[in-house]
């Protein structure tokens, strides 16, 4: 069996539906490119954010502990789209733990320090530990 190329009428049809498919499949490729993208950025973006207003919260509680190194309550602020908790406890030694946790809608980061006074009464962090990542 022989094919005839010298009768090409539909030849530009399939040509047409070719190219028109393999220009779909590459924009379908690059829309998915750039929706995963802009999805990292604002989970890069949103991670700094949780980071910072954790760490405001252990700065808002050392600032606490200086003046009433005793403090037994717990500390809330907010900060443009997010907020922080913080809650104190005592550890061995006469030691504080300070457990700031940043939160952003259901974005959560906690960092904890532990806390000791030295001689001269000034504070001493150390141990500081970060839990979640955009939990």
């Amino acid at each position: 069996m022989m094919i005839d190329f010298q009768n090409d009428k539909g030849m530009a049809l399939v040509m047409v539906l070719v190219f028109t498919g393999a220009l779909l499949i590459v924009g379908a490729a690059l829309l998915t490119f750039a929706i995963n993208e802009t999805m990292i950025v604002e989970y890069a973006a949103a991670n700094i954010q949780i980071q910072y207003l954790a760490e405001s919260g252990i700065a808002a509680a050392l600032a606490v502990l200086a003046e009433d190194y005793f403090f037994e309550g717990e500390l809330e602020g907010a900060l443009a789209e997010g907020s922080y908790t913080v809650r104190f406890y005592h550890a061995e030694e006469g030691d504080r733990i300070i457990m700031s946790q940043g939160m952003i809608g259901s974005y959560r980061k906690t960092i904890r320090v532990r806390v000791s006074l030295d001689p001269s009464g000034a504070l001493q962090t150390s141990e500081w530990r970060q839990t979640g990542d955009l939990q």
